[in-house]
């Protein structure tokens, strides 16, 4: 008759299966993730997100714009420098209105945009499995004053604060692409790891395959 095995080395078996099929789906995981993306859509740059989100504010400012849409629109941004996106973003927002930036004689009004507050910023930094890639919580963000005012008489028409703002999880390595190195609107510091995660992680993913091993060859044995 075939012996029974004790009830410890039959327990031990299973929990070493368990062990060993944990961590070749992890690493299985991570190497599919790592041949492509992992859900089909490639992060957009932060300069590209910035100018959606101007997109959305120019689509609510749009409504308080008296008139028809076949009027002319002089659109003033402060700062000037370096928002050339931010003025992208407004003049498709207001579309159909022709947006202009040096104003004519057809222009009757005046739209101005000042930016309170623009940028990205970094948190939650940690890895997308055992052996996966490091990832962050990116959040884009735009805060600007928004007044409209009649260009022939001064009369403000219109103002209002808008507020936009955008998250989702991009890699780490990814960042040189995603950023602009000359605009600080599209830099921010990535805050570093946790303890555990860049230190004791990769340890104990070590030592358990290590104890699968040891108990692989003590039931075996």
């Amino acid at each position: 008759m075939r012996e029974e095995r004790p009830v410890s080395q039959r327990a031990l078996r299973c929990i070493l299966s368990v062990m060993l099929g944990a961590t070749l789906s992890g690493v299985a995981k991570d190497c599919s993730a790592s041949a492509g993306e992992e859900d089909g859509a490639t992060p957009l740059p932060t300069i590209a997100v910035l100018e959606e989100l101007a997109i959305e504010a120019g689509r609510e400012v749009a409504p308080s714009l008296p008139g028809d849409t076949t009027s002319v629109v002089a659109l003033e941004i402060e700062p000037p420098e370096n928002t050339w996106f931010v003025e992208a973003g407004f003049m498709k927002g207001l579309a159909p209105r022709l947006v202009v930036r040096e104003p004519g004689p057809n222009a009757g009004l005046t739209v101005s945009i000042g930016i309170r507050n623009m940028g990205s910023a970094y948190e939650d930094v940690r890895r997308d499995g055992l052996f996966g890639a490091r990832i962050v919580t990116r959040t884009v963000f735009m805060e600007a004053d928004v007044s409209v005012a009649n260009r022939t008489s001064g009369e403000l028409l219109h103002r209002t604060t808008v507020n936009r703002s955008r998250r989702d999880d991009v890699r780490v390595d990814d960042l040189s692409r995603l950023e602009e190195p000359g605009l600080t609107w599209t830099t921010a510091k990535v805050p570093p790891e946790g303890f555990f995660s860049s230190a004791l992680e990769p340890l104990i993913t070590v030592g358990a395959i290590a104890v699968a091993v040891i108990l692989l060859f003590t039931v075996r044995s």
